[in-house]
């Protein structure tokens, strides 16, 4: 049962491989393997799935899915044509012994299982191109229609033109005014953003009206006629010499990107998880000091809770002041505990 499951289970690949190990289409590299699959990225054949690089050091990465990021796993080494791989999960060291039967530049066929009706070969194929991350929320200012797996995405604050005498947002964060108001009052008076004139004459409010970019020494700049070479702010922002990786650092406990891609943390879950650090507080319960673990106790010091939580404070019961004295004269030393 364990034998056809197992069958089942490599359906997809049954029909990439020959019949047996001594035959094929793939004619063998002339030289050693290691020169062919050392040094690259290679997955399951026809898959996003299954992914390992051989780094010359004799250790080696693998990542199961496309989005993920390769991570080193264990050792490798080569006998003749057994790739053995090494790797410790807990308590317990594996090794993997894997036969390559044939390869050349691009395919790599491995035994995958033997019988005396039956060959079960698995084929893996380089991969040449490096996976693209980028935004992949078409309404954020750094979308990259490109992407293949999500990175962070920027959105652009609302603001706002006055072209032809309407308050238009062009969807960028690059209007010249920040609210819907301001804009509309200078629209109403005639003041556009095509410069100051009063609508007649060569100041008119119009301006040309068409919004493009040039990147200039890493920044997008609108030339203001119409003339730059992109013609969004996003496909500049996109552009080889003006593109800028969200990066952050983490700043009075803030994530902040720093708009230069030098940040110290690529990715805004890593600064968060680092900078986001919730100072201890406490709670008297029960005459105990207890930390809620969220930052919202109402002492914000241990000491202070003591002096209070210890103290055997309270309404008191029978005759006297009201104040609830410890007789016993056992008041809790802060310090100690």
């Amino acid at each position: 049962m364990k034998k056809l499951l197992f069958l089942l289970l490599l359906t997809p690949f049954i029909y990439l491989v020959s019949c047996s190990s001594g035959k094929g289409n793939l004619a063998p590299e002339m030289g050693p393997i290691e020169e062919i699959i050392v040094g690259k990225t290679w997955k399951l054949l026809d898959t996003d799935l299954g992914w390992f690089y051989l780094n010359s050091n004799n250790t080696y990465l693998v990542k199961d899915f496309l989005c993920d990021t390769l991570t080193q796993y264990g050792d490798w080494e080569l006998d003749e044509n057994i790739l053995i791989l090494t790797y410790i999960n807990g308590p317990i060291e594996y090794i993997e012994r894997n036969t390559i039967i044939d390869f050349n530049d691009s395919i790599v066929k491995v035994q995958s299982d033997t019988s005396k009706t039956l060959d079960v070969n698995i084929l893996f194929e380089i991969v040449t191109d490096e996976v693209i991350r980028g935004c992949m929320d078409s309404t954020a200012v750094n979308f990259n229609a490109d992407a293949e797996c999500p990175l962070e995405c920027v959105y652009a604050e609302i603001s706002y033109d006055c072209f032809n005498h309407s308050c238009v947002d062009p969807g960028d964060g690059t209007g010249i005014y920040y609210t819907l108001q301001e804009c509309q009052t200078a629209c109403e008076h005639g003041s556009g953003s095509g410069g100051s004139g009063d609508g007649s004459g060569s100041g008119g409010p119009g301006g040309s009206g068409i919004v493009s970019y040039n990147c200039i020494n890493g920044s997008c700049i609108d030339p203001g006629d119409g003339t730059g070479e992109f013609s969004s702010l996003l496909k500049c922002l996109n552009s080889n010499d003006c593109f800028v990786p969200v990066t952050y650092n983490c700043v009075n406990g803030s994530c902040v990107d720093p708009l230069t891609g030098n940040g110290f943390y690529s990715s805004l879950l890593d600064c968060e998880q680092d900078c986001n650090i919730i100072l201890p507080t406490y709670n008297c319960i029960n005459n105990t000091c207890v930390d809620p673990g969220d930052g919202s106790g109402f002492y914000s010091s241990l000491f202070n809770c003591q002096i209070v939580c210890g103290s055997g404070s309270g309404s008191g019961s029978g005759s006297g002041s009201g104040k609830a004295y410890n007789n016993n004269n056992n008041y809790k030393n802060p310090k100690i505990f």
